[in-house]
């Protein structure tokens, strides 16, 4: 099991808590020759509908070393993912199939102008607080490998790929579109319209203590081999984070949001417009926790549908 928490007990949710459907963040891995690698920020944008849900990751990242190895990115559930990160920052392209992924680029260098500034330099590369990313460019790497075939009509355990090779001396970024398969959605989301968003170290003894006991299906022990390989690999948590649950631009999120650890806290938005579609957390750097790194280990984030309100005009129609 996962034992890396400086408290055990906060892996284990209570009352309502622990019976509600779990989601939340990714969890990363650096494979092959080692290299020195540190996730310098993880930005998720959580977009969950009532018929369907999608995830988009940013990683910023640094190799530190000479060394090449490849980066292992699991997500507990079933999910296509697919590599969108040229796509994301190339704000002057004119192609309709990522629009938006180009909205979230811009919703998220407009949440940061007044905290760590993110900026579009180039077609190229990103700045982020100062640094500068070079933006992740699929043609000339491997790709991004999914390591675990998931049936789309089974509740996977988790959802494992492959995204290399990690160049040596580089700072980098790239985004990930996670589509949820149907079923996955179904045995949650879908199921209760209310969620909670964990900590990847949660994420990962539900994994270890719930998803893959109670998977039955035939394809069980190659899931428990990869499991087994990503955790001999050399797990990467990043220095910060920020979780966003988000809705269309010019629509108003239908979610509720409700922190429920202590290093988790909403931040506010200027911006009238995006505050309607966009609920946005960060670490509390207040807040008496070892560095932010142990936040993205084991916040929660209660998500709830609210039941809707039937107005007067309503009832008299009835």
């Amino acid at each position: 099991m996962i034992s890396d928490l400086a408290h055990p007990a906060q892996l284990e949710p209570r009352g309502d808590v622990a019976v509600l459907p779990a989601s939340g963040c990714v969890s990363i891995a650096v494979d092959g020759a080692r290299p020195v690698v540190t996730v310098d920020r993880i930005i998720e944008y959580f977009y969950p509908t009532h018929d369907g849900c999608t995830i988009w990751i940013d990683v910023f990242f640094t190799n530190h070393s000479d060394s090449v190895g490849d980066m292992l990115v699991m997500h507990r559930g079933g999910f296509e993912a697919t590599d969108v990160s040229r796509a994301s920052w190339s704000l002057t392209s004119e192609t309709d199939d990522f629009v938006f992924e180009r909205s979230l680029t811009r919703r998220i260098v407009s949440l940061h102008r007044r905290y760590c500034p993110v900026t579009v330099r180039s077609l190229d590369s990103v700045g982020l607080d100062g640094a500068e990313y070079t933006i992740w460019n699929s043609a000339t790497k491997d790709g991004l490998v999914r390591l675990v075939d998931n049936d789309s009509t089974v509740d996977a355990p988790f959802s494992l790929w492959r995204i290399g090779p990690v160049s040596g001396r580089d700072r980098c970024v790239f985004r990930l579109r996670l589509d949820m398969s149907a079923a996955t959605f179904s045995a949650g989301i879908g199921q209760s319209r209310s969620f909670v968003a964990f900590g990847e170290s949660i994420l990962l003894a539900k994994i270890q203590g719930e998803d893959l006991p109670n998977y039955t299906y035939p394809d069980k022990c190659r899931y428990q081999r990869a499991l087994e390989n990503f955790l001999e690999a050399e797990r990467v948590i990043p220095g910060t984070f920020e979780y966003l649950v988000i809705a269309k631009e010019g629509s108003v999120l239908p979610w509720e949001t409700t922190p429920l650890s202590p290093g988790l806290v909403q931040r506010s938005i200027d911006d009238p417009r995006l505050d309607e579609c966009t609920r946005w957390f960060v670490p509390d750097d207040s807040a008496n926790w070892h560095l932010a790194g142990n936040a993205y280990k084991a916040f929660a984030l209660k998500v709830t549908d609210p039941p809707a309100v039937v107005t007067s005009t309503e009832l008299v129609a009835l």
